[in-house]
């Protein structure tokens, strides 16, 4: 990010607000009320005090506003309405008071009003004012300033971080929505198309690990028949043959047949519980960590997971990560609706029932789904490899818990797929 037009910007800011402050200071600097024209006033006032009235007397030529008092305090002329008539309260206001003579007897009060003080006031509210906004303007930045980061830089991050987890524990399915908009915009469409190639190579991997096992169990049941043959053979030979030294040899040659049975036995089962190595360790976690896992999992954000009750539960965390990423990422795929998630108690597991409202799984299909390298016939146009529900059901195993599918169906048509999660309790 370039932080050039930013610190220009703040200092930018910065010189208006103090030229600001100059200029309510220059405007506030107010002389006093001229001397001569408060003299003229009085003046005046004296010569027309039997008929006094406001237009005769001088003032708006000097821009001072004035009020004229008899002795006993009554308004006998003004400049203009809402201006101070109370002697004890111009004093506090620092008006300028004059004594109005006539032959030299005081017959009444002229109160100048000084704008000075109260422009002072003006100004001083003005200072304030302008000085509370370069105070709090910086700190509305900043903080407008930070919330613009969560949104465009860390919450990216936090999102590239999740994606590079699940990428790194083996879940390819999870896509990563791309955002042009913010700052990792550009490189969201390359870590998808990463996953997406790392996706086809796995699947490319998969199906050529299927095929080399269909190729062991194709060899291996060839192989069995001629050795098998021969094992029968030589049976056969050793009960007709009378010569010592010919006995010996058919049983050498019978027993290494034997031998050559029992490793392709071995070869052929050794293939197909490769996947079974996979290691699993439970430990006793707080049921707490399921709201984590769940909204981990919900990577389009239309799960309703409710509370998870309070419990403590006896599990591998990185295995139940990738049982739930495995059952979201399926729903997604095949439903596209929203998944709802129910808590219950079994006998001596907590249950985890996550349920899509799609059309379900075929029932021919149901009882299959579980098991190595299946895929329904819904699943011909998605990708996969038909090991996921299998390894999420053999894990869950390994944990002492369990997991089952079933369609839900309200007695004719079905109305979703649900799988239930049976997490085994601490100390059960």
């Amino acid at each position: 990010m370039k932080l050039r037009p930013l610190w220009v910007f703040m200092a930018a800011f910065f010189v208006v607000g103090v030229a600001c402050m100059f200029w309510i200071l220059r405007e506030g600097n107010t002389a006093g009320p001229d001397p001569v024209a408060c003299n003229d006033i009085v003046n005046s006032a004296g010569e027309q005090w039997g008929s006094l009235k406001t237009q005769d007397l001088p003032g708006k030529q000097y821009h001072l506003d004035y009020v004229v008092l008899d002795l006993d305090g009554s308004v006998l002329a003004a400049t203009r309405s809402g201006l101070e008539t109370d002697i004890p309260a111009a004093v506090r206001h620092r008006d300028i008071i004059l004594d109005v003579r006539t032959r030299d007897k005081i017959v009444g009060n002229i109160i100048i009003q000084n704008a000075a003080p109260r422009k002072e006031q003006t100004q001083r509210r003005a200072l304030e004012t302008a000085g509370l906004f370069l105070l709090l303007a910086p700190l509305a930045f900043c903080a407008g300033f930070s919330i613009y980061l969560r949104r465009k830089l860390i919450c990216p991050f936090r999102k590239l971080e999740t994606f590079a987890r699940r990428v790194a524990a083996g879940n390819l399915e999870v896509p990563l929505e791309m955002d042009r908009q913010n700052l990792f915009g550009p490189f969201t469409e390359s870590f998808d198309l990463m996953r997406t190639e790392l996706l086809r190579a796995k699947e490319s991997e998969y199906r050529a690990d299927r095929s080399k096992k269909e190729l062991v169990a194709s060899l291996s049941h060839d192989i069995k028949t001629p050795v098998a043959s021969i094992q029968a053979i030589t049976e056969l030979m050793l009960v007709q043959e009378q010569k010592a030294a010919a006995r010996k040899n058919l049983k050498t040659i019978y027993a290494k047949a034997k031998q050559i049975a029992q490793l392709v036995n071995n070869l052929f089962h050794a293939s197909l519980n490769e996947l079974e190595k996979l290691r699993v360790s439970p430990a006793e976690e707080s049921s707490a960590v399921l709201t984590g896992l769940l909204r981990a999992a919900d990577y389009k954000g239309q799960a309703i997971i409710p509370d998870v009750p309070p419990c403590m539960l006896c599990v591998d965390r990185l295995r139940l990560t990738q049982v739930f990423d495995n059952i979201f990422s399926n729903s997604y795929k095949y439903a596209g609706t929203a998944i709802h998630v129910e808590f219950l108690f079994a006998v001596d597991s907590l249950v985890a029932a996550v349920s899509d409202s799609g059309p379900g799984a075929p029932e021919q299909s149901l009882p299959l789904l579980c098991n190595k390298f299946y895929r329904g016939e819904n699943a011909a146009e998605k990708s996969g490899s038909g090991l996921g529900l299998y390894l999420a059901r053999y894990f869950m195993e390994q944990m002492g818990g369990s997991l089952s599918c079933e369609n839900k169906t309200d007695g004719k048509t079905s109305r979703g797929f649900t799988v239930y999660v049976g997490m085994p309790l601490a100390g059960r």
